[in-house]
């Protein structure tokens, strides 16, 4: 749907009274927070220029009001300069200031002028690039504590400024006993009467018409009981209970090109640096807002699209003379979701409210109650604080509710960039303790437990089994850093502790995500302390940076302390399995140990006795073929031509990645289905040396079953015991 097919389907809709109305009353807090921004960045001797700095700000809320509301994605979308950046730009202003101190009062406010400029039309391209670039999936890992802590911080605050509108009285330890005294108990009183009223109609009846309606009832009511007191209209505006008109000719344009003469460049030169310092300020205020309006209202929004909607609202404000950089403003978007005037209707009315303000001057102010525009501000605060303070405690872990309270303690005190920044911090420190107690070991065996796919001697195979528990392997996983590499490494020293140190110590690092500094500087010193011991170090490493890392981890080490790197698991275990096995062959070994390799090599002698035997008799039936080493036995897809019995050489098996997944021996019987018909081979098999194998075609077995059908069955006997006792892949494929 276009945005003009948009629009006209909204206001032929029943969305059409809620966002007039909810329009209107965000459109008066719009005026009303651009005349006390222009009065803060004005402020002290340049005083006198607040009202003309208000039309900058105004024609700036104007634009960023409409330009979002037509272009983001958020519907409901109201939008203004923000509390974080307006701080920066004060302390610029306040800087220029003092630096022009003797300088006129046109060249002071042009300077200004140039100022915001610059500073609303930097922020802009700023939050357009990130937009366009579309890295804002970066900023959405802000954990939602800190968004919630933010949101209930955005509630204490607007609640804060509901009772200074309604009283004028900035609420603090000192003015409290003020808020109890009659003159301001009757103008903030109706006010709260009036959200709370309202608070108890919603929770029976939540029809998108009971806003509006309520709010022109109460004023109307309101209106009819100054008129029976004899209050006027402009007795109301000076005790503060009406909206003063806060100018009585129209303050746009505030300057014309030819006051560009009057600038001061050195001052604006001077105060460049501390002009860029809001462009960070205002991506976390964005950030944020948006983070918060997703978490409130419950819409999915395209950051992207938020972004650059808001860049370029922002860059087109700097050309109508600067106003502080702003974005959409959670306190004044939120309401158009509650009140079911969920269109950007509710944005373009609020706009336009301040565009008759702007070039008409401020006397519609008078026909909206202060108490009641407090009262509808209440009410928005306290839906924040009930559902992310209040209600927050039953749905979070303790430790991330204490997140949200200290955020909103941070924010309530000393504003919400301070209030983000501490709770951000506070939330990177408890991950780091969380994924510290996270034990990054998955798995940890010795190579009794699990071996090579490398075929062994029996005499090898008993050694192996004799002292396999002299190497141990440490299957890691996840992100190894500063908080978990010290549980880690102490995990590791363990086993040097012990008499004798273990032989080899491998760690599989296939599962790894990375180390940081912290973790390769706690493993380099591992390594040395394992060196200084005799002890070998072995890792596995898939990744060629993280091999890279480990090795550079020692390169400072002391001489000796080396740290063997391997690719893949399976070779890494084989080169310990060698370190075992030459250390084994070096002793004079045990009497257990002999009398096992006696063993184990008798029956593997008798076993191949019996396939060399069975190999002679069959010899009439068979193929010899013959293979150099590195030459393909066979390739996955292949059609096999029968099946094969290695009786020289050692052929592997591999699978699509290059990983070796078994290694035969001599006597061992491949591809068993390929003797009775056709069989693609499903790996690769390749000669580690030079191999010769018998082959059995499915022609030649039908023959041997004719001419010899006993024969056949002792092979297939043979075929069944070999399975049994070397199963896997290679039994079945190559």
């Amino acid at each position: 749907m276009t945005l003009l097919a948009e629009l006209r389907a909204d206001a032929a809709s029943a969305k059409l009274f809620a966002a007039v109305f909810v329009g209107l009353a965000m459109g008066v807090l719009l005026v009303i927070g651009a005349v006390a921004i222009s009065a803060l960045i004005f402020s002290g001797t340049m005083a006198p220029l607040a009202i003309r700095g208000a039309g900058l700000v105004l024609f700036g809320t104007f634009v960023l009001c409409l330009a979002i509301a037509l272009t983001g994605g958020y519907r409901g979308a109201v939008s203004m300069s923000q509390d974080a950046p307006v701080a920066v730009v004060v302390s610029v202003a306040a800087a220029a200031g003092a630096s022009m101190a003797a300088a006129a009062s046109e060249t002071l406010f042009m300077t200004l002028v140039v100022i915001l400029i610059l500073t609303t039309a930097a922020a802009g391209a700023c939050i357009t690039l990130v937009g366009r670039i579309r890295i804002t999936g970066v900023l959405r890992f802000v954990p939602y504590p800190v968004v919630g802590g933010y949101l209930a911080g955005a509630g204490w605050i607007l609640a804060v400024a509901a009772f200074t509108i309604m009283s004028g009285i900035v609420p603090d330890w000192e003015s409290l006993p003020r808020f109890v005294e009659p003159p301001a108990l009757w103008k903030w009183l109706p006010g709260v009467a009036y959200a709370v009223a309202l608070r108890l109609v919603l929770a029976r009846w939540d029809h998108f018409l009971v806003m509006p309606l309520s709010f022109v009832l109460a004023a109307g009511l309101y209106h009819f009981g100054l008129a029976l007191l004899g209050i006027s209209d402009a007795e109301a505006a000076a005790a503060g209970l009406l909206f003063p008109n806060i100018a009585e000719h129209r303050l746009w344009p505030a300057f014309h090109p030819g006051d560009f003469a009057h600038v001061d460049w050195r001052v604006v030169i001077e105060q460049a640096p501390n002009i860029l310092v809001v462009v960070p300020v205002v991506l976390i205020s964005l950030l944020m807002d948006l983070r918060g309006i997703q978490a409130a209202s419950g819409v999915e929004l395209d950051l992207d699209r938020e972004f650059r909607a808001a860049g370029l609202a922002n860059m087109i404000a700097a050309l109508g003379g600067g106003s502080p950089p702003g974005h959409h403003t959670i306190c004044y978007s939120l309401p158009s979701r509650m009140f079911g005037a969920y269109s950007r209707l509710t944005g373009v009315v609020a706009a336009a409210f301040v565009a008759a303000v702007l070039f008409g001057g401020g006397g519609l102010l008078q026909w909206f109650p202060v108490s009641l525009m407090g009262g509808l501000t209440l009410f928005v605060a306290f839906d924040l604080l009930k559902e992310f303070l209040i209600g927050g405690r039953m749905r979070r872990l303790s430790a991330d509710y204490a997140i949200v309270v200290f955020v909103f303690l941070a924010v309530a005190v000393f504003g919400f960039l301070e209030g983000v920044v501490a709770g951000l911090a506070i939330a990177a420190i408890l991950l780091a303790v969380r994924l510290a107690r996270i034990d990054v070991v998955e798995a940890a065996y010795t190579l009794r437990e699990r071996h090579s796919t490398a075929k062994r001697p029996m005499s090898h195979r008993a050694i192996l089994l004799d002292r396999g528990d002299s190497v141990r392997v440490y299957q890691l996983r996840g992100y190894i850093f500063f908080g978990s590499a010290h549980t880690l490494v102490d995990r590791l020293r363990t086993p040097l502790r012990e008499d004798p140190p273990p032989l080899c110590i491998l760690l599989d690092c296939t599962g790894v995500a990375g180390f940081d500094t912290s973790a390769l500087d706690a493993l380099g010193d591992f390594v040395a302390a394992a060196s200084s011991l005799g002890v070998r170090v072995v890792a596995v490493a898939p990744a060629e940076r993280q091999r890279t890392d480990l090795q550079r981890s020692i390169s400072d080490r002391p001489p000796g302390a080396g740290l063997l790197v391997e690719r893949e698991i399976d070779r890494a275990l084989e080169l310990c399995e060698d370190m075992v096995i030459a250390r084994g062959l070096r002793g004079a070994g045990s009497d257990g140990l002999r009398t096992r390799m006696i063993a184990d090599t008798m029956r593997y002698l008798d076993r191949q006795v019996i396939f060399e035997e069975l190999v002679g008799r069959l010899d009439p039936w068979l193929e010899s073929r013959t293979y150099a080493a590195g030459q393909t036995v066979a390739a996955a897809g292949w059609k096999q031509d029968g099946m094969s019995l290695v009786v020289e050489g050692r052929p592997s098996v591999f699978d699509e990645d290059g990983k070796r997944l078994r290694q035969n021996d001599p006597g061992d019987v491949l591809s068993v289905q390929a003797a009775f018909g056709d069989y693609p081979a499903p790996a690769d098999a390749v000669a580690d040396g030079r191999c010769r194998i018998m082959l059995l075609t499915p022609v030649a077995r039908r023959v041997l079953e004719n001419d010899n059908p006993r024969l056949a069955l002792e092979l297939d006997r043979y075929v069944m015991s070999s399975r049994s006792r070397s199963s896997g892949l290679m039994t079945s494929v190559a």
